[in-house]
């Protein structure tokens, strides 16, 4: 398989949180690896996540906005929006789900 990644992921074993939208629930995560730009995400099995996503690490408490950008089986790649590969807390107006999701206990 061809190596695409621009930097380097480094593996961890994190607990995280996703939700698609406001109305939508949180969902607890794995955090497999993890890099400035992306993580790789463990789901349980028949659960289903939208395309475009706020995803917390609970470690750190970061929240970025990220986008789907592969699956095989339970395992999910996220690309991060380029406003938040710096890291943090996703500033970009009119997203209100980054403070929405830093706001709620993990379900």
């Amino acid at each position: 398989m061809l190596e695409r990644r621009q930097k380097t992921r480094r593996r961890v074993c994190w607990q995280g949180s996703i939700t698609a939208g406001l109305t939508d629930p949180i969902l607890s995560v794995h955090i497999r690896d993890m890099s400035e730009t992306g993580a790789k995400i463990r789901l349980p099995k028949g659960v289903l996540p939208g395309r475009e996503i706020a995803f917390r690490v609970e470690r750190t408490g970061d929240i970025r906005q990220a986008e789907v950008i592969w699956r095989s089986m339970e395992h999910y790649g996220l690309r991060f929006h380029p406003a938040c590969e710096a890291g943090g807390v996703d500033e970009t107006p009119g997203e209100p789900l980054g403070d929405w999701l830093a706001d709620r206990p993990l379900s």
